[in-house]
């Protein structure tokens, strides 16, 4: 869920580089989103015009969940709830084993930061539970295929042999599997929803690469870590 960060620092100088409907998106929030990317994914930082076009995509799709949810009057994140996401945050280990603070001073973070980022987090997950998830079902023939192809070679990459059989943690899979199709159906309503909003990207480094060049991944596509297999 990294991908979902989307903030402004007050006390840098910024320029636009893109405007999704009426809201613009800086120049900062691009390397904010990279900053915040970089240390939850353990990774070096690294801000190259690919990346930066990649970040850029998925603030736009935060900007239109964003807009959904204003209109569809979600409730606001409560702090209670962004507070216990940084406490989680602190008890992690990061790049190279650093420690929270740590982590901060490297990525250039502060915890405001992070705290903006755990209530954007918050808020996508909202969305997607209620508009996507709500009432949503997987076949059996569906787990049995999520299974086959998720956690089997998981489990082998691990050299753990094969996982427990697929009834002794169905609910897992079954769980596993509906977030897999949430995620998808979360990406049709993004690329659905683009075309009919007002998107300019003014940054030509940001704009998508013209035919030849490689393609930006569907918008919203976020950085992941590595799905731990149901045990």
């Amino acid at each position: 869920m990294v991908f979902l960060a989307a903030f402004i620092r007050a006390d840098i100088i910024d320029r636009v580089v893109a405007v999704v409907g009426q809201q613009a998106i800086t120049s900062s929030e691009v390397e904010l989103q990279l900053r915040l990317e970089a240390m939850f994914n353990r990774e070096p930082l690294a801000i190259t015009p690919e990346k930066r076009r990649r970040a850029l995509e998925r603030l736009i799709a935060v900007r239109l969940i964003q807009s959904e949810a204003v209109m569809a009057g979600f409730l606001k994140t409560s702090e209670a709830e962004v507070q216990r996401r940084l406490e989680q945050s602190k008890q992690e280990q990061h790049l190279n084993g650093l420690g929270f603070e740590q982590a901060l001073k490297l990525y250039d973070l502060r915890e405001q930061d992070v705290m903006d980022f755990w209530r954007q987090v918050i808020g996508y997950e909202r969305f997607k539970d209620f508009r996507f998830k709500t009432g949503l079902e997987v076949s059996r023939e569906e787990v049995a295929a999520y299974y086959e192809r998720h956690i089997v070679p998981e489990f082998r990459a691990e050299g753990n042999g094969d996982p427990p059989p697929l009834d002794e943690i169905y609910g897992k899979v079954e769980q596993a599997a509906i977030e897999e199709r949430a995620n998808a159906l979360l990406e049709q309503w993004l690329k659905e929803t683009r075309p009919q909003t007002r998107i300019v990207i003014l940054e030509e480094e940001l704009q998508e690469p013209r035919e030849g060049q490689e393609g930006l991944p569907p918008a919203g596509s976020p950085t992941t870590q590595p799905r731990p297999a149901p045990r």
